[in-house]
């Protein structure tokens, strides 16, 4: 499903209308065939949540059964036929109060820095300004980040910052650790880990 997803995200910063068509028809062999959209409901999500404001997140979401998984049950309101797509500020308001939706979000980035670099840089740049966003939410309600999302993201981004040789997840880490810089005073020891 994450090939899927990048090969989206491959189709969509260049714009081949073959690529998409060949992704669509295979993502609709594996929906017929495999019954991805029950057995893998999850997976699927997590993989088009990138393309959220596309078509077919819309169709990925009414095919799906959002009611099994409570933490994809705020986009239920975005299943039905003819509704407008959740924006990125939706996921970032989710974000900001869901340490679960942090997680999937650090690891959609975390996980996409080993595939090829085509329709890698939209998905981890959708994870960077989803959670520097959320962050900027929670920084509002509370005036800092929130301790268990900042324990939460500190080891994806000390892992993104050690990871030299890739140069997009290695910003993400960056960015983020901006972010939080923005709300909370980092320990000696995090900032020497984030400068070496």
């Amino acid at each position: 499903l994450f090939l899927i997803g990048s090969a989206l995200g491959e189709s969509s910063n260049r714009s081949p209308t073959s690529i998409y068509t060949n992704c669509l028809h295979v993502l609709e062999y594996l929906l017929r065939r495999h019954d991805i959209h029950i057995e893998n409901v999850h997976d699927l999500v997590v993989s088009t949540l990138p393309y959220h404001d596309t078509p077919l997140f819309g169709r990925i979401l009414q095919l799906v059964n959002l009611a099994e998984l409570s933490q994809w049950m705020f986009l239920r309101p975005y299943a039905t036929p003819g509704c407008h797509l959740p924006n990125r500020t939706l996921l970032a308001k989710q974000a900001a109060k869901d340490n679960a939706l942090t997680g999937v979000l650090c690891d959609l980035a975390a996980s996409n820095k080993t595939k090829s670099s085509k329709g890698r840089s939209h998905v981890t740049s959708f994870a960077c300004a989803v959670l520097v966003q959320a962050l900027k939410i929670q920084s509002r309600k509370t005036g800092t980040c929130e301790e268990p999302t900042v324990r939460l993201l500190l080891p994806y981004v000390l892992q993104a910052i050690g990871s030299s040789h890739q140069k997009e997840f290695q910003a993400f880490g960056y960015i983020v650790t901006s972010a939080i810089s923005d709300y909370v005073s980092f320990s000696s020891e995090i900032i020497s880990k984030i400068t070496t």
